[in-house]
């Protein structure tokens, strides 16, 4: 999943879609290349509530949050 990440062949779908890959690294992976949006879309599909939280509130992003 990270290779697919980084070639930035349509990553929204693929985290969206693909069920084997553990959410928590990829999130991780995102957060590292400063891509908050798919390490939120990871976080959210594998329900890892506390990350998600942490993320959106070191980064601001209150919207996504409040849906």
């Amino acid at each position: 999943m990270k290779l697919l990440i980084d070639q930035g062949k349509n990553p929204e779908t693929l985290l969206n879609t693909n069920n084997l890959y553990d959410t928590r690294v990829v999130g991780r992976f995102c957060e590292e290349k400063n891509d908050y949006e798919l390490a939120y879309l990871s976080y959210k599909k594998g329900q890892n509530d506390e990350e998600l939280i942490s993320l959106c509130a070191k980064h601001s992003l209150y919207k996504p949050l409040a849906i």
